[in-house]
Parts: structure tokens; C-alpha cells; sequence
């Protein structure tokens, strides 16, 4: 048996987190589909505990923790992602669906809720922990997007995929012109801005590609499932 705490995906829902118990295993990061209230409301998984680890804590709860019998339930964000969010709101003391929500855009999340195909959770194919390198670069702008050609050049020499993140759409019109010369066909730009349906199509296309891309975005993109992600650059930090 296990313990699962979710967040509500649900107007109306004060709670900021809500906890149940089922026999079958639940992943951190899974869209699930609970009772509440005599009505069934979308809600992700943030944390999951052995129920006989938890007992001396349920025996203290003033409430009754109810069960999950018949849900739904689909991998939705990698969960060291949800891990990310839970220290960064505890470090900032802030709710960790405000975190949430202002990590995650909300195209991504209404695609995720209305079921739609394209939202897998994303697997990575390496130890990113050993892998990891971290690089600061401070150049002129024009040296500056050389380096970022010749760095998606070598990414996609080793069949990896670059995320180059901007802060804002006005950033992101200006700079993916100057980098999708000859790339066109495996550049995609993500922004709040776009439609439904473009997203829904930019989306399925990333997340079934063979070849490696260029996605240039906003920080609240980088839930996307790009399973041949190598790369992540920072562009225009303030």
C-alpha cells in the first residue's frame, strides 16, 4: 500500500496539497485522476511513501485519508523535475504548485488535461549527474550566436538535441532566425503566445523525432519531452 500526495489541478481547490492511498504503485510526476468532493478532478503526484513506513503519522492525521480505487492515471514530468520544484519551494518558501505553474506553461498542462497524445514523460539516456558540465560565456552578441552555431553544429554530430532558452517572445523572433539557416526542418520555437494547435502539432513532431533538434524557448518549455536532449543554453539571463 502507498501513500500518495498530490497537488490539485482543479479550480475552487484551496488545499495546496491532498493525500491518498492505494495498493498499486503511482511514479512521482504521474497526472492522476482522484475523488474529491463528489467529483473526480485531474491532479499531479509529487511525493509517494510505504504506507507501513507512514503508520505512526496516519494515526495522527484528524482526517481520514480516503483510497483511490479507480483512477487514471499517465506519465506526465520526469520526477527528478518535480524533485527541482519541491527544493526550489521550500529554498524560496513558496507553495509548490505556484512553482509549479510558473515552470510549466499552461499549453502544456491544458494538452496534458485534455488528454491528448505527445505529453510522455521525457527518458533520459544517460547519467546526467556524471555528464553534467556547466559553462558561463560572456562574448558580444554577434561572436556570441557564432559559438551558439558551432555548438548546436557539434551537439547534432553527436546525434544530441540543443534547448536554447530566452526570456521573452520578442527575444525568441529575433534569435531563431539567425540559428534555423539550414536547420530549418529540426528547429521549433515554444512560446505562451502560440495557438492550440500549433503547439499540439510542434509538440507531437518533437516528441516523435529521430533526428536531433533545435528547440528554442522559454523556461516554462522545459518539460518538453525531447528524449535526445544533450544540451541546455541560457541566452539573454538577466
Amino acid at each position: 500500500m502507498f501513500i500518495l500526495t498530490v497537488i490539485p489541478l482543479a479550480r475552487g481547490i484551496f488545499a495546496e496539497e491532498l493525500t491518498y492511498f492505494t495498493v498499486e504503485h503511482v511514479p512521482v510526476g504521474a497526472l492522476i485522476s482522484v475523488p474529491l468532493r463528489g467529483r473526480t478532478i485531474h491532479a499531479l503526484v509529487i511525493r509517494e511513501e510505504n504506507a507501513r513506513e507512514q503508520k505512526a503519522m496516519l494515526k495522527q492525521q484528524s482526517f481520514v485519508v480516503k483510497q483511490i480505487t479507480d483512477y487514471k492515471t499517465r506519465a506526465l514530468l520526469d520526477p527528478r523535475f518535480v524533485h527541482a520544484c519541491l527544493r526550489t519551494a521550500t529554498y524560496f518558501a513558496q507553495p509548490t504548485n505556484h512553482i509549479l505553474t510558473a515552470q510549466i506553461s499552461k499549453l502544456f498542462l491544458v494538452h496534458a488535461l485534455e488528454g491528448k497524445k505527445g505529453g510522455a514523460q521525457i527518458t533520459v539516456k544517460q547519467d546526467v549527474e556524471s555528464a553534467k558540465r556547466t559553462f558561463v560565456l560572456q562574448e558580444p552578441e554577434e561572436q556570441r550566436m557564432a559559438l551558439l552555431k558551432r555548438q548546436i553544429r557539434e551537439r547534432f554530430a553527436k546525434h544530441q538535441s540543443v534547448f536554447l532558452m530566452l526570456p521573452t517572445l520578442a527575444d525568441i523572433e529575433v534569435v531563431l532566425p539567425l540559428l534555423k539557416k539550414g536547420i530549418e526542418d529540426y528547429t521549433y520555437g515554444f512560446h505562451n503566445g502560440m495557438s492550440k494547435t500549433a503547439f499540439t502539432r510542434q509538440l507531437k513532431a518533437t516528441a516523435t523525432a529521430t533526428h536531433p533538434l533545435l528547440i528554442v524557448g522559454t523556461s516554462q518549455f522545459l518539460v518538453l519531452p525531447i528524449t535526445t536532449l544533450g544540451c541546455v543554453i541560457v541566452e539573454h539571463e538577466h
